[in-house]
């Protein structure tokens, strides 16, 4: 059976022009399973003149425009959704990519250059402010991905000197780092220290933190962790906020256009959140643009747990582990550049841990 227009050419049965079955035999064939068939000639305008025998679709489209009728009859015209086409059934528009919930979908890449001097150039990262802030002076929220490692003095070297040739240091050292002093809360229950310890798979800490000993940069933070995820809020503070805050003047809080205010208020008042240890060390940090990646050595780690002024430089504190003992904290978006796990990796004695420095500090209550 050839498909052939009107002078016998051979053509594509998608083409313009008329085309026509012609049939090898005016006798019946019969096939092997006993049916007797006879080929006819027919053009497209038989087609067209009787849709319904050659329209295979159609039980299909009307058995489904039935089924619709059915589930949509009871509803309003206006809550029934439009069809997409015409005998088909409409489908529901834009369907999610992944299951992922969308607080813990990854954050897209900050982007790539080609140039370390460009990356340098057009890369500013913030050791006090790691989130945008937003007008009302609240944090967004960014779901990341933390590791924290415990490493020896060796490999502290090593990974150091790796980190400095390779990443660029935050803009914020003073002398190759900076000192970190938190104020961590926790209910009447200690809450966070239970949950920390049992290993509750979503939990969130309260804290309040300075850089070094100074007023200049005072920050609520909220820190949540979910799974693998962790995400930080955070929200700017005067040193007189700080002061009534321990003072358990905390009304201001309630005008202050911030949900980590409300909720941090909410705390205090219904659960009974409350100072409870000083957490202090020395941090040398690296970033890196892509992915936003964020690499940093914490140093001496002491804690202060009877005095809850952050701002007595005089403040005794004692340290919780000992001398030859770093803490190493990367922090990413999606994914961890090669070349830094190919740093990671030279660490011989690196030893991943669940590290929580507010539960390291108080183990001496």
């Amino acid at each position: 059976m050839a498909i052939k227009d009107k002078d016998g050419v051979k053509g594509t049965p998608y083409g313009k022009t008329k085309h026509v079955i012609k049939r090898k035999s005016n006798k019946a064939s019969v096939t092997s399973d006993g049916i007797s068939v006879r080929r006819v000639v027919l053009t497209r305008d038989d087609v067209k003149k009787t849709p319904e025998l050659f329209n295979f679709e159609k039980p299909k489209r009307e058995a489904e425009n039935k089924l619709a009728e059915s589930v949509f009859k009871d509803k309003p015209a206006e809550d029934r959704q439009p069809r997409l086409d015409k005998g088909t059934v409409s489908v529901k528009k834009n369907p999610p990519k992944h299951n992922m919930p969308e607080a813990l979908r990854p954050h897209p890449s900050t982007g790539t250059s080609s140039g370390k001097s460009s990356l340098r150039s057009s890369y500013k990262h913030s050791a006090a402010k790691p989130y945008n802030v937003t007008a009302n002076n609240e944090a967004k929220k960014q779901y990341r991905h933390e590791l924290k490692y415990y490493i020896n003095m060796r490999d502290y070297r090593v990974l150091l000197s790796a980190a400095q040739c390779a990443l660029f240091p935050d803009e914020n050292s003073i002398e190759g780092g900076y000192h970190v002093r938190s104020l961590y809360f926790d209910d009447l229950y200690d809450r966070a220290l239970r949950e920390k310890i049992s290993g509750v798979n979503s939990r969130e800490k309260y804290r309040i933190r300075i850089y070094n000993k100074s007023d200049s940069i005072i920050r609520l933070e909220r820190k949540e962790k979910i799974g693998e995820y962790i995400a930080k809020e955070s929200l700017p503070l005067t040193r007189d906020e700080f002061e009534r805050i321990l003072s358990n003047d905390i009304e201001f809080l309630l005008e202050k256009k911030s949900i980590l205010a409300h909720d941090f208020f909410a705390e205090i008042k219904f659960k009974g959140l409350s100072p409870k240890v000083v957490v202090d060390y020395f941090r040398k940090a690296f970033v890196y643009p892509i992915e936003d990646v964020r690499v940093t050595f914490d140093l001496n780690l002491r804690s202060g747990m009877f005095n809850k002024n952050i701002f007595d430089k005089e403040l005794l504190t004692m340290p919780v582990y000992e001398k030859g003992i770093a803490i190493l904290e990367i922090k990413y978006n999606k994914f961890l550049p090669l070349f830094i796990k190919g740093i990671i990796n030279t660490a011989e004695g690196a030893s991943r841990s669940a590290i929580s420095k507010y539960l390291i500090c108080r183990k001496y209550e």
